[in-house]
């Protein structure tokens, strides 16, 4: 897996480069990151998008290239970390927890430590 520093300083970088290579460049890391050959960060993708809104913003761009854009912005989404958080399992609750292990809120206990009683003498 390739580190993601590297690749959000290449993108920053390519902001002054015309309109095609900044495409280009974008969507061989987003294929990247798609085939999980490079880790998806938030910086990345943050990158990623400052990539995007900089051709959307620049006044020589074609509607192909807007197209993309929205393409492009849609994919940057679905792998945002921030965006789309891994499920967090839901602990029990203590109560709940107390109420499981507590002996003393079995209905038979009473009957079982008379019978524990016995049996030691």
């Amino acid at each position: 897996m390739i580190g993601s520093s590297g690749i959000e300083k290449a993108l920053e970088a390519v902001l002054s480069e015309n309109l095609d290579a900044r495409l280009v460049l974008l969507k061989k890391n987003i294929a990247a990151v798609e085939n999980q050959n490079l880790k998806s960060t938030h910086r990345l993708c943050g990158a990623m998008r400052l990539v995007i809104s900089s051709v959307k913003s620049d006044p020589a761009v074609t509607s192909e290239q807007l197209q993309l854009c929205a393409e492009y912005s849609g994919r940057v989404r679905a792998f945002d970390p921030r965006r789309n958080p891994k499920p967090i399992e839901v602990a029990p609750k203590k109560d709940q927890l107390k109420q499981k292990q507590d002996p003393h809120n079995d209905p038979d206990y009473g009957r079982k430590f008379m019978a524990e009683l016995e049996a030691r003498n």
